[in-house]
């Protein structure tokens, strides 16, 4: 119990100290300023979606609801905090950013509490443990230590700025980003392997690719040979897709833990 609460001390400080509600027309002001301030990061063509909003739409020509404004502004400092990361750590094109909306915005409150909004449970009767089957410990009730808000994050990058991005968001001491879901397509017919993958084309071995054929005549000793492309592809030059779902984590002051039975 008290190294969990002392993990918990850890996880606390990146609540912020505070997170009052705003007027809807500040949030509005904020919004568009850190819009831009994000769009400035990729200036190349093409290299952010038309009519990007940092996953806002819907507040473009609304305003959002006063009880709302609170949290979507910690949700808002968070989604330029993740943009941010990806620009410092070299992603020059994204593909795709979509903001699950907050219970708040339609008047709820986080699931669990009493404001929550109600769904169907769908809970059939537990079944009976099979004999020898070993019983895990009991709890009343499973904590809930913070609030998610879902994010997802479509973009292209060599192998090396993904996992700066990664590093980034995974040593931040400012935002929490729970990753659930990390897909990585590369569109190279030869999977990238950093300086492994040079080393084993180099041997002739293949390593983990298998044999790698030659097709065509190889050229004589003094010729020259137009390598960097082949080389760019085993060893992370080629883009690849990644796509990521994570949360924001928003943690809760106040929660005690459960005792086991």
């Amino acid at each position: 119990i008290m190294k969990g609460k002392e993990a918990r001390d850890k996880l606390l400080a990146f609540r912020p100290e505070k997170m009052e509600d705003i007027s809807g027309k500040d949030f509005a002001a904020k919004l568009t300023d850190t819009v831009n301030r994000v769009t400035s990061l990729f200036p190349g063509e093409k290299a952010i979606p038309g009519g990007f909003h940092l996953g806002f739409k819907k507040y473009r020509g609304s305003l959002p609801r006063p009880e709302a404004t609170g949290v979507l502004n910690y949700q808002l400092d968070g989604m330029e905090y993740l943009m941010t990361q990806a620009s410092e750590a070299g992603v020059k094109q994204i593909e795709n950013l979509v903001r699950e909306p907050l219970p708040h915005e339609e008047g709820y409150g986080w699931p669990g509490t009493r404001n929550a909004k109600k769904q169907s449970s769908g809970r059939s009767r537990p079944k009976r443990p099979a004999p020898g089957e070993v019983r895990h410990p009991k709890f009343d009730k499973l904590p809930t230590i913070a609030h998610r808000m879902p994010v997802e994050l479509t973009f292209k990058a060599p192998e090396p700025v993904i996992r700066e991005f990664f590093k980034r968001i995974g040593d931040s001491e400012k935002h929490f980003f729970e990753t659930r879901i990390a897909r990585v397509l590369n569109p190279a017919s030869i999977p990238s392997a950093g300086k492994a993958a040079s080393s084993e084309v180099k041997s002739g071995g293949g390593g983990a690719f298998g044999s790698i054929e030659i097709v065509g005549e190889e050229p004589a000793e003094d010729e020259p040979v137009e390598s960097v492309k082949v080389l760019d592809k085993v060893s992370g030059g080629e883009d690849l897709t990644v796509y990521l779902r994570a949360d924001l984590l928003l943690f809760i002051e106040e929660e005690n833990l459960p005792e086991l039975k």
